[in-house]
């Protein structure tokens, strides 16, 4: 038994996809999961149903880092998805799709179908508006802050304009700029002062903090049920 965090995805209206860019695109997301986080995977993603994708890893520091590789690879190929996330235990040895258990699978699924497909009393609340909707499920760990802390984040990045992703994005890629020489790069008239003014709005700051918070409470939550397992 080892502290896990399943993945469950369900391709959104699915049987009126273009089917071979369907499969092209989860097998990307797939190839792309299973290389960057190999060290961490206990089971590895695949595709079951020609159109839903499930995977697990141990390393509780890394679940934002995972559903960001989702969604940009998904909704960059066309599609949109709901995605259920469970927290918990896998209890056997199997590291296939198909044959593995545990609690942290079965909220995963449990999350996905009953939750965000059928519109759940605490699901539907996570998707309005989303293109694809993520929720979190578990009976070991208090999902609900999870997901109010997840959807909160998801909605002032949502708010950026193209402008304040563009400076974003550039300073992220190159991290030893200063905002002089990035508003340079990017063609500013005022580059530092334009730079500072379009974070400042963007509250970037404020979201990378609840981005580390999120990710410290997860790593609380994986060190939890390292705890209890004993």
């Amino acid at each position: 038994m080892k502290p896990a965090v399943c993945f469950a995805i369900d391709i959104k209206k699915s049987s009126i996809v273009n089917k071979q860019q369907l499969m092209k695109t989860l097998k990307l997301c797939k190839e792309k999961l299973n290389r960057q986080f190999k060290k961490n995977i206990i089971v590895p993603f695949d595709i079951r149903g020609g159109d839903e994708m499930i995977g697990a890893l141990t390393a509780f520091s890394q679940v934002r880092p995972v559903i960001e590789q989702m969604t940009e690879t998904l909704e960059s190929g066309g599609l949109s998805f709901y995605l259920g996330v469970g927290i918990g235990y896998v209890e056997n040895n199997e590291t296939s799709i198909h044959t593995v258990n545990g609690s942290a699978v079965l909220q995963a699924l449990s999350a996905r179908d009953d939750e965000l497909k059928q519109k759940g009393e605490e699901g539907k609340v996570w998707q309005q508006g989303a293109r694809s909707a993520v929720f979190f499920s578990s009976e070991e760990a208090p999902a609900s802050s999870l997901n109010s802390l997840y959807l909160t984040i998801l909605e002032k990045k949502h708010a950026w304009t193209k402008k304040q992703r563009e400076a974003i994005s550039f300073l992220e890629t190159n991290p030893d700029y200063t905002f002089e020489k990035a508003g340079k790069e990017l063609g500013y008239k005022s580059p530092k002062s334009t730079v500072s003014y379009l974070l400042a709005r963007s509250q970037y700051l404020r979201v990378k903090a609840m981005e580390k918070s999120f990710d410290d409470l997860l790593i609380y939550i994986g060190e939890k049920l390292e705890d209890r397992r004993g």
